[in-house]
């Protein structure tokens, strides 16, 4: 059995579950669908979420405080009744109707297969040019160059897992806010997890205004702040961090980006934002963070 498993907040995903329940019908594996709501507030959402998983083979499941993504996809993996855990987030959708068939014929036994997300035509994202612009430029990386970093490329928006793996492997719930995928590729490359990219994308539908984009930015710097150490080898970020504090640079990135910080904002949430500014905003965000801190609280 394949138990497709999506966490969710504030979200609905109805049409996803939709999707999936009629690509159940074309394969030959019996499959599930667990929709997981992490203490939603949106009541549209969720009775739209509960509606569509009253549907056979379907549950839902939520919880009652707010876990956060790493302790909500360990607790879906414990609900799942079947041997192949594919994880969906619930922004996406399978961008082809051949989507669970092309996982039934690649399923790794012991292993992960990753297959990748894709994002449409700008003119078909509505809401956000930045998560647009840095999703298509850096995020969503092609087949070859997955392959070639199989455990750097890890992404958890789109990944079927064996169960035995998360018998070795779980997601850390310390670590939030879209870097604890990030750290689960780390932990499967440790492990000696075998990793398999293929070619079967979901596209990934943000919905989130770039205000709402960039909030959620800083709340993953401020969370992989905490984690410079661990993390160190698996984020870009936080090497390039550790670059410029060696060179006692770390101090004057903190004092660019409180002067700049209005401006730079302007520019990121307007409709013709600069990847390289946002990439400085990140780095001098987390310089102005640890600043903060006197250095302190890396581990």
């Amino acid at each position: 059995m394949i138990s497709i498993l999506i966490p969710t907040y504030n979200d609905d995903c109805s049409a996803l579950v939709a999707e999936l329940r009629q690509q159940m019908q074309a394969v030959d594996v019996e499959c599930e669908v667990i929709v997981a709501d992490d203490c939603s507030t949106d009541t549209t959402a969720m009775a739209a979420n509960s509606a569509a998983c009253a549907a056979p083979g379907c549950r839902y499941v939520r919880s009652e405080t707010n876990m956060g993504p790493a302790r909500l996809r360990n607790r879906l993996a414990e609900e799942a009744r079947g041997d192949y855990l594919l994880f969906l987030d619930s922004d996406a959708m399978p961008c082809g109707t051949a989507f669970l068939a092309g996982y039934a014929a690649a399923l790794l036994p012991g292993g992960v297969v990753c297959g990748g997300f894709a994002y449409k035509p700008l003119a078909e994202f509505e809401v956000c040019p930045i998560r647009y612009k840095y999703g298509i430029r850096v995020e969503s990386e092609p087949l070859e160059r997955r392959r070639r970093r199989p455990y750097a490329s890890f992404k958890g928006v789109n990944f079927c897992a064996h169960r035995s793996v998360f018998d070795k492997v779980r997601f850390d719930e310390t670590i939030h806010f879209g870097y604890e995928d990030a750290y689960f590729g780390l932990m499967l490359k440790e492990a000696a997890i075998p990793v398999r990219h293929i070619d079967n994308p979901v596209w990934h539908l943000s919905r989130d205004g770039s205000e709402a984009y960039l909030d959620k930015v800083r709340r993953a710097v401020r969370a992989v702040s905490q984690h410079i150490g661990l993390m160190r080898s698996q984020v870009r970020l936080l090497r390039y961090y550790t670059a410029i504090r060696r060179l006692r640079l770390d101090g004057l990135g903190a004092r660019l980006f409180e002067i700049s910080r209005r401006r730079v904002e302007a520019n990121l949430t307007g409709d013709d934002p600069s990847l390289r500014l946002f990439a400085f905003y990140k780095l001098g965000y987390l310089c102005s963070i640890m600043r903060g801190r006197g250095q302190g609280g890396a581990r």
